[in-house]
C-alpha cells in the first residue's frame, strides 16, 4: 500500500504531537461503526473516535457527529503514528462494541498493546469476548468497571471472570452505573437492603480478591466510585487487604471502610474520602493520612 499522493510530509515526532493534542481531551475509541482500512488487505472492523475527557475519576464522554478516524486514512505514516494514541483509552458500553473490539484485535494483533485505559461502562459490555480483549491488552494500566449488575437477565460475567486474572493494572475504578435517562448517566442504589449483593456481584468480588492477592501485583490505587451499601464495602476491603502494593484508596463514605482490613495494607499511604472533612476514626490511624476531596464519578453524553 502506498501513502496518499498528496499527504503532507511531516515528521513522526510532529505527527505524534498532533495526535497527542487530538487526544488531550482523551479521545476514546467507540466501536460502533465499520470502516475499510486502506492499509490492510481485507476489510476489518475499525473504530470511530469519540472526543471526550477523562480526568480520573471524572469521565465526560462527548460524542460528536464527526469521527477522527479519517485522520488514519491520510497516509500509512499517519496510520502508524496515530493508532497508539487512538487506542490509548477505550470505552465499551454494549456487547456489540465488545465483540467488534475483539474482532479488531484479532485482525490487528499489535493493537492490544496500545490500550492503557479500558472502561467497561456498564454490564451491557460484558461477554465472552472480554477474555480475549484482556489477553491482548498486555499494557493495560487502568481498568474501570461496574460492580452492580442490577439483576439484569442475560448478563454473563463468565468472560470477565476469565479475563481479570490475565491483566495486572496499576489502577482499579469500581463504579455503579445502572440507569440512563436523557443521555445522562444516573447512579442508582438501594439502601437498607438485607443483602444487596447479587450472586454475580459476589462472584466478581471473589475473583477480584484472588487477583489482588495472586495476579495484580502492580495495583497501586483503588477508586470506590459507587454509593455505600451494606455488605459491599466490607467485602471489597477484605479483598483489598490481600493487595501487596496498594498505597492510595479513594472512597465515597468514611463509614464504608473496614479499618481492620485497611490497616493490614502494608504500603498504604493515603485514604481520600469524598466531600468535606468530618470526624472519622481513621484520623487516629498510624502509617497513612486521611484527606478529603470533592470528587465524583459520572458520565455525560451529549446527544446534540
Amino acid at each position: 500500500m502506498r501513502s496518499s499522493p498528496g499527504a503532507p510530509a511531516l515528521s513522526e515526532e510532529l505527527l505524534s504531537r498532533i495526535f497527542h493534542l487530538l487526544v488531550s481531551h482523551s479521545v476514546v475509541v467507540d466501536f460502533k461503526r465499520r470502516h475499510y482500512d486502506p492499509y490492510n488487505l481485507k476489510a476489518y472492523t475499525a473504530p470511530c473516535i469519540n472526543v471526550g475527557t477523562i480526568n480520573t475519576p471524572h469521565y465526560h464522554f462527548l460524542y460528536p457527529k464527526t469521527t477522527g478516524y479519517i485522520f488514519l486514512t491520510v497516509a500509512k505514516q499517519w496510520h502508524r503514528v496515530g493508532v497508539p494514541h487512538l487506542y490509548n483509552k477505550i470505552i465499551l458500553s454494549s456487547k456489540e462494541q465488545t465483540q467488534t473490539l475483539e474482532q479488531t484485535l484479532a485482525a490487528q494483533e499489535d493493537y492490544g498493546r496500545h490500550i492503557k485505559c479500558l472502561v467497561l461502562f456498564s454490564e451491557a459490555a460484558f461477554g465472552k469476548d472480554l477474555r480475549s480483549i484482556f489477553k491482548d491488552a498486555t499494557n493495560l494500566e487502568t481498568l474501570s468497571m461496574p460492580l452492580s449488575f442490577g439483576g439484569g437477565t442475560g448478563v454473563s460475567v463468565a468472560g470477565l471472570l476469565k479475563g481479570l486474572p490475565l491483566i495486572s493494572p496499576r489502577e482499579l475504578i469500581l463504579h455503579d452505573t445502572l440507569t440512563y435517562r436523557n443521555g445522562i448517566n444516573r447512579v442508582t442504589h438501594t439502601r437498607n437492603c438485607p443483602d444487596p449483593l447479587l450472586k454475580k456481584d459476589k462472584e466478581v468480588i471473589k475473583c477480584l480478591g484472588v487477583c489482588f492477592e495472586k495476579n495484580w501485583d502492580q495495583l497501586e490505587s483503588f477508586w470506590a466510585a459507587f454509593p455505600n451499601q451494606p455488605g459491599r464495602y466490607d467485602s471489597i476491603t477484605r479483598a483489598l487487604a490481600k493487595s501487596p502494593k496498594l498505597h492510595t484508596i479513594y472512597i465515597r463514605d468514611d463509614d464504608a471502610l473496614e479499618q481492620d482490613y485497611i490497616d493490614e495494607l502494608p504500603h498504604l499511604k493515603k485514604v481520600v474520602i469524598q466531600g468535606e472533612e468530618f470526624e472519622v476514626d481513621l484520623e487516629d490511624s498510624v502509617g497513612y493520612v486521611v484527606e478529603f476531596e470533592s470528587w465524583m464519578w459520572w458520565v455525560y453524553v451529549d446527544e446534540g
